[in-house]
């Protein structure tokens, strides 16, 4: 038998990159329901400074597919335009420090 050397996917690298980064930076809990979905996802509990939350899909290549700017505590992010798959949602205050990382799942 032969021993193969796996290298880290870049899904994994991605994923442990933005857990280290929630780890070291998030100073807020949220929450995100309504994972798996089809077409929505509802947040609340999130706020920063500034008043503005920034919010950025990520695919697991590590691609930006959505980015959008609320500025409420409580707001719904509509994903109906999105392909069905595995997504990081990073969550953002508007002075740029990172709150929050949710891994979501859409399926239709």
């Amino acid at each position: 038998m032969c021993a193969v050397a796996h290298k880290p996917s870049k899904f994994i690298a991605f994923e442990k990159a933005l857990t280290k980064k929630n780890r070291i930076k998030s100073n807020i809990k949220g929450e995100v329901w309504k994972n798996p979905t089809n077409d929505r996802v509802y947040i609340k509990g999130i706020s920063s400074g500034t008043g503005s939350v920034s919010v950025a899909l990520h695919d697991l290549s590590g691609r930006q597919v959505l980015l959008q700017d609320f500025n409420a505590a409580a707001f719904e992010l509509d994903l109906s335009g999105i392909n069905e798959g595995i997504y990081f949602l990073e969550l953002k205050g508007g002075d740029g420090s990172l709150h929050l990382i949710k891994k979501i799942a859409i399926v239709r």
